[in-house]
């Protein structure tokens, strides 16, 4: 998803601690059973927004990498998006009279590290970007709506003599799950429409991308796009600013993104070469739930309702576990088939903090036994850290030494695509 369209930006990537800034009070939701990120953000404002999915991802509510920029990908079907979506994107665009222009995009991002679109990669941050053509050397002020709070300064850029005339800035607070460092950070408010300024936001969302309006939300009450400096506007003016933002991002409600048609877990277990299937689902109580044909495993198969809109089927045969498998509902309202990612089933053992050594351990298991699958333990925004598996046992191991301060919980994900999370033992 291109959200900063320019090939020519040279802007670094920054990764901001939020150590060194101050909180703004964003809070995340539960992670989603079926796409493992937060179900919502939410500001201080206590405005909740979820993922934005509706549409095609350009000419609809809402901006996304569609799922089908990633043929074959199954994970990016399941979730519905491919690299990136947004819970929340503001952006806006000045143009000079003299045909220069200044972008800025804004936003609450899901997207994944290290730019591989997987279970276990998942990530969400804020996002900062603009790219301003300015007329010559100088000194540019640039005020936003994401300027960090409570300082609320202006970022300054110095254009040198004989430098480009561009300023490319970019910075993105967050990283994976917990996504401790996203509410650590010191922007990243969700900007919606003016309520006070017609028309309303449609029904549901916080804006319309399709309209430019006028925000609300910034933490340090800036609702503009502001450049100071030398001739930005055109000879003798000093001040560019818009306040016409596009808007997009979805309100949360839990009753809105209730599935049609989801499955929970369809993982397997191999001891030698007999592979059990065990596959979890959930669709409206009156439907009937079914499994294509899986080659080696069942010509087709009926999972077994428990009344309340949860289903169940086990199987087991001499085969090697499938791929992927396809669910349909008949009869639902309205009917549905979801093609999901088939994985092993990884558990988290212990997780266990030493603070004298100052030393993590963490040990986990995978179900399949016929062929050991590579695990890594996801430690805060540590790099992955390969696990050993025991000989004797079978369970994996992976020690992480210098940890000042634990995350309060691990994440061991599997090269089979299985993954647990587990709280650290008190």
């Amino acid at each position: 998803m291109k959200q900063y369209p320019h090939a020519s930006l040279a802007g670094a990537l920054v990764l901001m601690s939020g150590a060194a800034t101050a909180d703004i009070a964003l809070k995340l939701g539960p992670v989603d059973p079926v796409s493992h990120f937060p179900a919502y953000v939410a500001d201080v404002g206590r405005v909740a927004v979820q993922p934005c999915l509706d549409g095609d991802g350009t000419t609809g509510p809402c901006r996304f990498e569609p799922a089908g920029a990633l043929p074959g990908n199954l994970w990016a079907a399941t979730v519905g998006f491919g690299a990136e979506a947004a819970y929340s994107l503001a952006q806006a665009t000045l143009v000079m009279p003299s045909g220069r222009r200044a972008e800025l995009t804004l936003g609450l991002m899901a997207g994944y590290r290290p730019n591989v679109v997987a279970d276990g990669n998942q990530q969400v941050f804020s996002r900062l970007a603009y790219r301003i053509q300015v007329p010559g050397p100088g000194v540019y002020k640039v005020f936003h709506p994401y300027m960090a709070f409570p300082a609320c300064l202006p970022d300054v850029h110095l254009v040198p003599v004989g430098g480009l005339p561009v300023i490319n800035h970019r910075a993105e607070v967050g990283g994976g799950s917990p996504f401790r460092a996203l509410v650590a950070g010191a922007t990243g408010n969700v900007l919606r429409w003016d309520p006070a300024v017609p028309p309303l936001a449609p029904a549901g969302y916080v804006g319309d991308p399709q309209v430019t309006h006028t925000i609300t939300g910034s933490a340090c009450n800036v609702h503009a796009f502001r450049i100071e400096g030398p001739n930005i506007a055109g000879p003798g003016l000093s001040v560019a600013s818009t306040a016409q933002f596009s808007v997009s991002g979805k309100l949360y409600t839990a009753a809105a993104t209730a599935p049609v048609l989801a499955v929970d877990r369809a993982t397997y277990d191999r001891t030698g070469n007999i592979t059990r299937l065990n596959v979890f689902a959930r669709a409206d109580a009156s439907a009937t739930v079914t499994m294509q044909p899986v080659t080696g495993l069942t010509p087709a198969a009926t999972l077994t309702p428990d009344g309340a809109g949860n289903f169940f089927v086990q199987l087991s045969a001499a085969t090697s576990p499938p791929q992927s498998l396809t669910l349909t509902t008949n009869p639902a309202l309205p009917s549905a088939s979801l093609t999901v990612p088939v994985t092993d089933q990884v558990n988290v053992v212990s997780a266990i903090y030493n603070p004298t050594l100052r030393a993590l351990e963490v040990r986990a298991t995978s179900s399949d036994k016929g062929v050991p699958p590579t695990l890594t333990a996801q430690v805060g925004d540590a790099p992955p850290l390969a696990m050993v598996r025991q000989a004797t046992t079978g369970e994996y191991l992976a020690t992480l030494s210098k940890v000042a301060a634990p995350p309060p919980s691990v994440t061991v994900v599997s090269s089979k695509g299985g993954r647990d999370v587990r709280g650290l033992r008190d």
